[in-house]
Formats: structure tokens, C-alpha cells, sequence
């Protein structure tokens, strides 16, 4: 949006006598990562990020974001914006700090409700906000250029890919809403609709997920889509219902007097219609059945970390000939052989993520990537880090490698930087823990080398991975932040490792595998079995980046007993120069 647009838009607020409006970054189902009919922050910011809050006043313009994107906005955002650095010490929450400053003008906020959590909404109104909730979208009367609203085929996924029916969900689901004296639960989180129908979509890029809403009562099951759309043969028990129809609907049980569960993450639109029938749940029933992966699940995961590992090695070794041969190669042109290594690959069904394919300084950008016009070559003489994800039928990948292809010696500071980390990966990898463990108790393992030497980094440690969904996924995880990541971590839970350091304009370092927790069989305190992990990720680190002084005897072990396991998997589906890249990776230290 430019200035001119800007300044209309601005009208359009005080027109509807609002001082400020917010433009979140969510859809209406609390979508990490939206359509691009929905990618109205990035449009009016041009902020490209997957995360942020733009502000807008009649005199004043913030976009609030995480420490993954400080860079990135920092560089995207115009002169009118002003970046507040979520999480950075001193920063409070962006929610917190407009409603100081409604509170201190009297000043009336506008909001889209549905593109506002009832959570946010909530403490908004309970610090004395004026939240103001308007509709149609501000920014849709502006958006001339608005993409259309995605309509992607629906397609059912098979019981040998999930495990588990969606009878069998529905059943454990209404047993839920029995036992807590309901009489409905409104679903509207993509990825839990998907979970529990066992469907899959294309509505989101890299989400296998479609727009949708869901009923669920103990007699039936309303699923709300776009009614265009192709659907797939379902129960006669699932009733398809128009997508507009959901408010009107969840009305109408309410004045029915049906009790009805509504999650803090859901909208305040969805809230609002409940009315004094909506019971507000943060215990997210689907949300932690669907962080339970089963055997098949499990059996799935691991299947899709042996190819995505030989898609990455391949990748990895072309890259590393190509340099030597003092071949020019942008991030871009990595990030594509990485895709045309993996388009072959057994019921592969695209990235999870767009990849992150960074050089040097690039590397120190968390969430960077590489255009084709604007990207920058691999520096054989710098770092180099790529993160990427698959999607397969049977499961869901996110694995990160840092490099070095030069035939120099790494500067020693790099390399004790990403010792530091590894021995921090390593660390979270072999940690034993008894039930009831959170990840927020597990996070300092993979901090304390780099805090040892003042250094720290600024994203969680790790995150859910879903099964054929989305690659972040709630309530698991790992973090420093007690409320965020204080989920239990249970048998099954997939999630991943992934600590860092970066410096800015510098380099950057991340290392990521996935864990899946596991029983410590024969580990017992008061006959309670211990739990660990099991690393299911198959890519060696790089043996150029390694400080073996700086590591113990347990740790490289622990690095040799993994590099025979990756050998182990990967040397059969190799040949020629990728093999010799593997092997020399794998070589015991």
C-alpha cells in the first residue's frame, strides 16, 4: 500500500469514527499462514512476514512482530511504519500497548471480529479498551485488487496414513462433550476440521488444509464449506453446510439453549454469536488428541524423514561440487534443486514451508528467503543454512543444516558457535524426563552452552509437527516462555530440536531435527517409567563446523552414534558423488 492508499484508507477509518484499527495477520479460523486472499496485513504493510499486527491511526502506523522478523520488517516497512520488537526486553505486547494509549487518547479501536481471537479481544476489553467490532473488512473495501477466496479440491485421506477413523474421533470427541455437560463444540481451526474428518485441502500454499467451519453436537455433524467446491463421498452423518451459514447456525443452538464450546482461540465473531450460551475452553480437546501421533503416524514420520534426508543430502553434495568448482550458484537456484530432488519422491506433496536457502549475512534473517531477482550467490567462504520441509501422505518434515563447502578452515568463532549450538541440540536430544515434563522446563538444556558464553538466541527451541499438516502445530513444544510452551509432553508427541545463533549481518546458525517422545524403557523413580526422545531426522551435521575440543566424550559418541544410523538409512538410496558426500559427513570423529 502506498502513501496515497494509505491516506485513503485513513479516511475510511475516520469515516466510521474509529481512531485506530487493527489488521492481524490471522484469518478467521487463527491461521499461522493465510491464503492470499487473506494476506491483508501484508498488503497494507508490505511486511511479508508470518507474523505481525499492523496498527493503524489517523496520525500513526505500528506493525508489531517477533524476533524471527526484526530484520525482515526492518527492511519491508516504509517510512511511515514504526517496528515494535515483540519479545525484545522493555517491549510490551502490542495488544497491551494500544490499549495504554486508546485508554490515555479515549480513543475508539475498530477490529475485523472475526480476524480477532476472543482471547486477544478479551484482554483487550479487560484492560478499558473501546473495541470497536466492525464489519465488512476495512481493508477489503480498499483491496481492489483482492485475490479470490481459495476453493481447492477436498480429497479424504485413508485409514493406513492417519491410523485412526473419523468415526472413532468424532466418538472420542463426543465423549469429551458429554463428560463436560455440553451439548456442542464449534471447531473452527483448520487443521483440527482436517484431523478430525481425516480430509485434506489445498486452500492454504504449504497447509494441506481447506476453509472451513465445524459443528458437532452428540447427534450430528455440520461441516461448512464453500458449496462449489469438490468434496469427496462422506458419512451420511456429516451434513454439508454453506460456510456463510456458520454464524446464523451457532445462533440459532444458542437460543435453542444448547450449551456450546467455544475455544479462546476461535473468533470473537464466533463468541459473540454464542452469546450467554458460549462456554468459553482453553483445553483444546482436539488440539492435544491430534499432538498424540499414533504407530502409524509415527511409522509415517519416520518414512518421510528417510526421503526428505536423501533429498537434502543430494542437495547438499550438488552444492558442494558445484562450489568447488568455483561455479556461481544463488539461493535460489539452491532452494529449486532442492524442489526438483524431491518432486520424484514417493507420494511427495509439496514444500511445507517456502525454504529458507541463505548465505552468510542471509543466514543471520531467521525466516529469510530467496527470491529469484533479488537473492544473493553462495559464498563458499560463508555459512550456509537451509531449512526446509516436505509433505508427504504420510507425514510432515522441517529440518534445518548449517554448512561449510570451503576448503579454507572455518573462522574459529563460527565454528564455536555452532559447536555451542550442537552441543545444545545434542542435549535436548538425550534428555531423560518424567511425565508431566512441559517443553518450557526442557528449553535452558539447549540454551546453556551459549548462555554459558553470554550468548542466546531469540525464536523458541521447537514446535508441534502435524501428520500430512501443518508444519507448526499447537499445544507441544519447546520455549522460554512458561504459558506458551507449558503443555505436557506425552508418548507420541512430535516436535522439533532446532536451537541457533545468529549475528546480525554476519552469519547465522540453526540446526533442526525432529524428536518424537518416547518411554525410557528401564529408567524408573517410584515405578514411573522415564521419557526421552528419538531423533527421526536423517541429515548428518557438518563435520567442517565441528569444535571437537569443545565437545565431551558423551557428546561425540552421541554425534558418531547418530551418523551410523543416518549412514545406515541413507547409504542404500545414494550413489556416486552424493554417497562420497555422505561418507565423509558420517566419518566417526
Amino acid at each position: 500500500m502506498d502513501a496515497a492508499q494509505l491516506s485513503k484508507f485513513r479516511k475510511l477509518i475516520v469515516s466510521k469514527n474509529l481512531d485506530y484499527y487493527l489488521i492481524l495477520t490471522q484469518d478467521e479460523h487463527n491461521s499461522e499462514y493465510v491464503s492470499d486472499a487473506d494476506k491483508r496485513r501484508e498488503y497494507v504493510t508490505g511486511f511479508t512476514g508470518s507474523a505481525g499486527t499492523a496498527i493503524v491511526g489517523r496520525n500513526y502506523c505500528e506493525l508489531a512482530t517477533d524476533g524471527r522478523y526484526w530484520l525482515q520488517a526492518a527492511d519491508q516497512l516504509g517510512s511511515d511504519w514504526v517496528l515494535r520488537k515483540e519479545g525484545h526486553p522493555g517491549i510490551i505486547p502490542w495488544n497491551k500497548a494500544i490499549s495504554i494509549r486508546a485508554k490515555e487518547e479515549g480513543a475508539i479501536v475498530g477490529v475485523d471480529p472475526k480476524l480477532i481471537s476472543h482471547e486477544t479481544a478479551s484482554q483487550m476489553l479487560a484492560n478499558g479498551t473501546q473495541l470497536k467490532a466492525v464489519e465488512p473488512n476495512l481493508v477489503d473495501k480498499i483491496w481492489t485488487s483482492k485475490p479470490a477466496e481459495p476453493s481447492s479440491p477436498i480429497f479424504s485421506l485413508p485409514l493406513d496414513k492417519t491410523g485412526a477413523s473419523s468415526k472413532s474421533k468424532i466418538a472420542d470427541l463426543r465423549f469429551y462433550i458429554s463428560s463436560k455437560n455440553r451439548d456442542a463444540i464449534v471447531i473452527s481451526a483448520l487443521d483440527q476440521i482436517a484431523w478430525l474428518l481425516n480430509l485434506r485441502g489445498s486452500d492454504i500454499e504449504y497447509n494441506p488444509v481447506f476453509k472451513s467451519y465445524c459443528i458437532v453436537t452428540l447427534s450430528e455433524v455440520r461441516l461448512y464449506l464453500n458449496l462449489g467446491r469438490e468434496v469427496p463421498e462422506l458419512s451420511s452423518k456429516i451434513k454439508v453446510c454453506d460456510y456463510d451459514l456458520l454464524f446464523k447456525d451457532v445462533k440459532d443452538l444458542s437460543k435453542a439453549g444448547m450449551k456450546i464450546e467455544v475455544s479462546s482461540k476461535s473468533s470473537w465473531a464466533i463468541v459473540l454469536a454464542a452469546g450467554e450460551n458460549a462456554v468459553i475452553s482453553d483445553s483444546e480437546f482436539i488440539a492435544n488428541a491430534k499432538a498424540i501421533k499414533n504407530k502409524v503416524e509415527i511409522e509415517g514420520a519416520r518414512k518421510a524423514q528417510l526421503y526428505c534426508g536423501v533429498s537434502i543430502v543430494k542437495t547438499l553434495s550438488w552444492l558442494n561440487k558445484e562450489l568447488k568448482a568455483d561455479k556461481e550458484v544463488t539461493e535460489y537456484e539452491v532452494s529449486e534443486k532442492l524442489q526438483s530432488f524431491r518432486l520424484s519422491l514417493p507420494d511427495f506433496r509439496g514444500p511445507s514451508f517456502e525454504t529458507i536457502s541463505s548465505s552468510g549475512a542471509n543466514a543471520a534473517i531467521i525466516h529469510y528467503t530467496p527470491s529469484p531477482n533479488t537473492c544473493s550467490y553462495v559464498n563458499k567462504n560463508a555459512v550456509f543454512l537451509m531449512d526446509s520441509g516436505c509433505q508427504f501422505l504420510y507425514g510432515t518434515t522441517d529440518t534445518t543444516r548449517t554448512c561449510w563447502f570451503s576448503d579454507k578452515e572455518c573462522p574459529s568463532n563460527i565454528k564455536r558457535a555452532y559447536t555451542l549450538v550442537l552441543k545444545g541440540h545434542l542435549a535436548l536430544a538425550n534428555a531423560q524426563f518424567p511425565p508431566r515434563t512441559s517443553g518450557y522446563q526442557l528449553d535452558a538444556l539447549a540454551r546453556q552452552f551459549l548462555w554459558h558464553e553470554g550468548l542466546d538466541y531469540v525464536h523458541s527451541t521447537g514446535h508441534g509437527v502435524g501428520s500430512y499438516l501443518n508444519v507448526h502445530e499447537g499445544p507441544v513444544g519447546i520455549g522460554p516462555d512458561a504459558k506458551r510452551w507449558g503443555a505436557e509432553l506425552k508418548v507420541g508427541c512430535l516436535i522439533s530440536n532446532e536451537p541457533g545463533y545468529y549475528k546480525p549481518k554476519e552469519f547465522g546458525i540453526r540446526i533442526e531435527s525432529l524428536i518424537v517422545v518416547q518411554p525410557k524403557n528401564g529408567n524408573k523413580t517410584k515405578n514411573t517409567d522415564f521419557l526421552t526422545f528419538e531423533t527421526i531426522t536423517l541429515v548428518p551435521f557438518d563435520r567442517n563446523l565441528i569444535d571437537v575440543h569443545l565437545l565431551t566424550n558423551d557428546e561425540i559418541n552421541s554425534i558418531n552414534s547418530y551418523h551410523a544410523h543416518v549412514k545406515e538409512k541413507l547409504e542404500p538410496l545414494l550413489s556416486d558423488e552424493d554417497l562420497e558426500y555422505l561418507l565423509y559427513h558420517v566419518s566417526p570423529l
